[in-house]
């Protein structure tokens, strides 16, 4: 009788784990403004529409609940460095919301040499590279040796490089709705253009180099294995791949694709 009673009194939060079971964390800490730095082995969670507008940095392994009905705005992106981690959850009707975008040249929107990232639902949505700047190197999820796993949730975006994954990246999806689009290109006016990329009618900015998923940019190195899901990735012109490798890289990808999964992929000379 007294466990139950105080368990009413705790901060309980439910969240979907990756097996798309329904659990609870006691006590996790809540998301504000001003909580620019994530502490290893401590559970977040996000209550309210929250704006960070400086960059989020993740110390050892983090874990994060998106609350249904409610967006993480990441200004400046989340910095995941080696021996690090970042888990994400989702509620029962994935509806919670993570936004990010990234400062500076050469910096994933979420990531970092080394990363290590799960994804267990909710809605991640990103963008790299600046229309008013020229040519920001950024990759979208993921960086230089990074390993990214999606489960369940969605995941969405453009990168101006390679948009899951990057150099001697490990990327893995076992479910979930991929929609990702890499070497998105841009000038200084602006963006170049856009081209119909889709039956339906549907417009998308002009692609450079990068791909979707994998290595980017004249980089290589690392394995991409689709198990299940569905899988929409886009790289950009001047032979990249939409999984695989981007301009110039030389380097090895092993691409594994499975039966489970549904997968749609091209670039802008063969869509």
């Amino acid at each position: 009788m007294l466990y139950c009673l105080l368990c009413q009194r705790q901060n309980v939060i439910p969240y979907i784990d990756a097996d798309g079971t329904e659990k609870t964390c006691i006590y996790p800490k809540q998301m504000e403004r001003h909580l620019s730095g994530l502490s290893n082995k401590i559970w977040y969670y996000v209550d309210s529409n929250t704006v960070m507008e400086e960059r989020i940095t993740v110390s050892g392994d983090v874990r994060l609940i998106l609350k249904d009905g409610v967006t993480l705005t990441a200004a400046e992106g989340i910095d995941i460095p080696s021996g690090s981690s970042l888990t994400i959850y989702g509620q029962t009707n994935q509806t919670g919301r993570l936004l990010l975008s990234t400062p500076s040249d050469d910096t994933p929107a979420m990531g970092g040499t080394g990363a290590a990232i799960v994804i267990n639902g909710g809605q991640i949505s990103f963008t790299t590279g600046k229309e008013t700047g020229y040519q920001q190197l950024s990759d979208g999820i993921g960086g230089t040796d990074s390993h990214v796993t999606v489960n369940r949730g969605t995941v969405s975006g453009s990168a101006r490089r390679t948009a899951i994954g990057g150099e001697r990246s490990s990327v893995t999806i076992n479910g979930g709705s991929i929609d990702v689009h890499g070497g998105v290109g841009y000038r200084k006016e602006g963006v170049i253009g856009e081209i119909n990329a889709y039956a339906d009618g549907r417009k998308m900015p002009l692609r450079e180099t990068g791909v979707g998923i994998g290595g980017g940019s004249h980089q290589g190195d690392g394995t991409v294995r689709v198990n299940g899901g569905t899988v929409v990735a886009i790289g950009g012109q001047n032979v990249c791949s939409a999984i695989g490798w981007g301009k110039s890289g030389s380097h090895t990808i092993n691409l594994e694709i499975y039966e489970y999964s549904k997968t749609t992929y091209g670039n802008l000379n063969n869509d």
